[in-house]
Order: structure tokens, then sequence, then C-alpha cells
């Protein structure tokens, strides 16, 4: 795993939480300040968007806060209760132009309002495959993992499937000894 996707800390979402290639619609359910300890022990005072359903906040940066006041308004008390898209991307950190973060999708969701529980379920059982696929140490492991998740992956939607996949044929490539066909 990029070591950049690992958390930073328990409190917090980080982008190797969200899956690959998939916006994941949430309802915002609180909003608080608080203070945030980044690279250096500098410590922010910044907003903290808790979302229905979620233990962690999401550090609220002024490109996420500046999408969600276009979307909802600058009253942020207008916020709860509504949904937005959140999406792994990447942004520039000092000399590292490929930092792994999350942004809010600069669009209403569709049905206008979230429900969470659905995504969230599917977003931990992508992560959960991923991490089974990544301790996978043979093909063998890879086929097995493939088979007992089969029935479960053909009914995700299909972004999430695909990303299934494209682990997968990652591990495989990973794991195939070089001249083997």
């Amino acid at each position: 795993m990029d070591y950049r996707l690992r958390r930073i800390s328990d409190k917090y979402i980080s982008a190797g939480e969200l899956p690959v290639d998939v916006d994941l619609v949430v309802t915002i359910d609180r909003i608080v300040t608080g203070d945030v300890t980044g690279e250096g022990g500098k410590i922010t005072t910044t907003g903290l968007l808790y979302f229905k359903g979620w233990a962690k906040a999401m550090v609220l940066n002024s490109g996420n806060g500046k999408t969600i006041r276009k979307l909802y308004g600058k009253d942020d008390d207008a916020w709860l209760g509504k949904a937005v898209s959140l999406y792994r991307s990447t942004t520039k950190v000092g000399g590292d132009p490929d930092v792994p973060c999350i942004r809010v999708r600069p669009a209403v969701p569709k049905s206008g309002r979230a429900d969470p529980q659905p995504n969230e379920d599917a977003a931990k059982y992508v992560m959960e495959v991923g991490t089974e696929l990544e301790a996978a140490t043979s093909l063998e492991q890879l086929e097995a993992i493939a088979l007992a998740h089969r029935e479960r992956v053909a009914a995700l939607p299909k972004a999430l499937a695909d990303t299934v996949k494209r682990v997968k044929a990652a591990m495989v490539k990973a794991l195939t000894p070089a001249g083997a066909a």
C-alpha cells in the first residue's frame, strides 16, 4: 500500500479508506471545530465534518469547504442532512505532486440525499476484499478469495466490482512468475 494512504490518525477519515474510482455518497450529520495536528506537530483549528453512520470525522479543508458552500450555501447549519459525494484524488503538498486526498464532488448527488449505509457497507467490503487480496501469497489463494466473494461482487455496483477486478488482476500479475504463461 502507498504509505501516503495510511491513516495519520484514527480520528479522521483518510483517502485510503475510500474506494478507488467510486464516489461515496454520505449525509452530513454535524460540523464542529477542532484542533488538528499536522506535519511537524503544527496545530491548526479547522472544521470537522461528521457523516451519518461514520464514527470518524473528515477534516474540512478550504477546497472542500468552498465546494460545499457552492452546493448548499454559506450557512453551514444548512448543510446538516445534506448529501455530498466523496472521492479519492491527489493534491500537491510541498514537492510531492501526488499526495492522496479526499475531495467533495462539485455536484449534488442525483438523489439529492444519501442512503449512507449501503454505500458505506460496499466501501468497507471493497476495502476488506482488497486487504485479503493484498495478503494473498499464491495464485491458489487469489482464486479462493475470488470464488468466496463471487456472488457478493456480482451484486455490487459495476464500479465497485471493477475495482475488485482491477485489484485481483494486479495481484495475479504481481504473483505470476516472470516468463510464466
